[in-house]
């Protein structure tokens, strides 16, 4: 079962979504966390529910 597919009938996230802070001053979202952020919001609108999604940070430590 897809990532999307579950969050959209209601389950929770597990995983982190993780975003790369880079040193020219932009962040990314890597992995599937674009899929979780569009699943959580597309829930949030059909019930109203808010859901907090876990966040891991990484920072790139050069310019």
């Amino acid at each position: 079962q897809s990532i999307f597919r579950s969050l959209r009938v209601g389950g929770t996230i597990n995983e982190p979504i993780r975003l790369l802070n880079c040193g020219c001053g932009k962040t990314y979202i890597l992995e599937d966390g674009g899929h979780r952020i569009s699943a959580a919001y597309a829930l949030f609108r059909r019930t109203g529910r808010d859901i907090a999604i876990p966040v891991r940070k990484l920072v790139a430590d050069f310019p």
